[in-house]
Parts: C-alpha cells; structure tokens; sequence
C-alpha cells in the first residue's frame, strides 16, 4: 500500500502522535546543568532566603551548594519548598507560581466574600445611578458603605476570604456619593 492517500482519521492520529511524541521528547530533556559560578537568591515558601550556586534543576528538584561554604555538600531540594530562584539583576529564573499555572492550577483558590463584592458593586452603581437619579444613587451609596465597612471587619477575623479592593471601592464609592446625595438634600431644602 504504499503511495494510498491516508484518510482524515489518519492525519489526526499522526498530528495527535507526532504531539505526544513531542512532549515526551521535551520532558526529558527538562534536567538543566547550571553552568554558572554565579550565586542565585532562592526563596523557600517557609521563609528562608539562600545564596546558592545551582547545579541542576530538574522537573522536581533543585541540585544546589551554599555560596558562602565552598566545602559544602550539593543539597538537593524539592522544588515544592521553593518559592522563586532570582539571579543578581533579580531576574526571576523558577517561580513556583508558574508551576502551578502549568499543572492548570490556580495559585489563589480563595472565594471572593460575596458582601464585599455587593459592596464594590452598590458603590459604582450609586456613582453611576446617582448622576441621573440622586436618591437612588444615595440609598445604593449608603448600602454600599455599611456592606463595605461589615465586610472589612469580616477580614480581621477570616485571612481566607478575598475581595478586600471590592469592600475598599464600596467604601469610597458608596460614601463619596452619600456625601454628594446629602449636600445635594442640603441645597434643595435651602432652596425651596
């Protein structure tokens, strides 16, 4: 059979072939010497900060030795410690945050708390809705306050949640425009 013409099936599962054959191909190559003398800052996620000399950085680990000890034994490292590695411009050359998008992870799988967010969003709704209707726009401004100040408060005692910029808009957002609302209520009732 040789010349046949391959059917549309078959040009799929070649170009599916050729692109499994090429991830794999590029994973093991993945094992990178480090051919430098120079010293890199890594960062460890409990804290600490190294001056290194790499070695090797593979798929899951980091090869490395101190700089300030030349006698000292290569250390190897789970790159699931480390933070970042920088260079001496401050280059970062590994973070793990990277990683995680690679895995199709999110790194900040923390919800928004939903007061916040009507917060942030009564605060602009009483800046937009206030220029043509001011006493809804004031009523949404002094709800989006109270919500943004409740929740705020809300995150002294939870560091999980997240959405503290929506509380801080709601805050500003919705008091700007009750300040606004209450001068405008002043200068009707001294105008009539």
């Amino acid at each position: 059979m040789i010349g046949r013409k391959l059917s549309f099936k078959e040009k799929i599962s070649l170009i599916v072939l050729k692109r499994n054959i090429r991830k794999n191909y590029k994973n093991t190559l993945k094992i990178q010497p480090i051919l430098t003398n120079d010293c890199f800052t890594m960062y460890l996620k409990n804290g600490e900060v190294l001056e290194v000399k790499l070695l090797q950085i593979t798929p899951t680990e980091v090869k490395y030795q101190r700089c300030n000890k030349p006698g000292d034994p290569e250390i190897i490292i789970s790159k699931s410690d480390i933070f970042s590695i920088k260079d001496k411009a401050g280059e970062v050359i590994y973070s793990s945050r990277n990683e995680d998008w690679k895995r199709g992870e999110k790194p900040d799988t923390r919800k928004v708390e939903g007061l916040s967010l009507a917060s942030g969003i009564l605060g602009i709704g009483s800046l937009t809705i206030g220029l043509f209707i001011w006493p809804l726009g004031m009523a949404a401004g002094i709800t989006g306050l109270i919500l943004g100040l409740i929740s705020l408060k809300g995150y002294r005692n939870n560091r999980e949640a997240r959405g503290q910029g929506w509380a801080i808009t709601g805050i500003v957002a919705g008091g700007l425009w009750s300040i606004l609302g209450i001068l405008i209520l002043l200068s009707l009732v001294n105008w009539l």
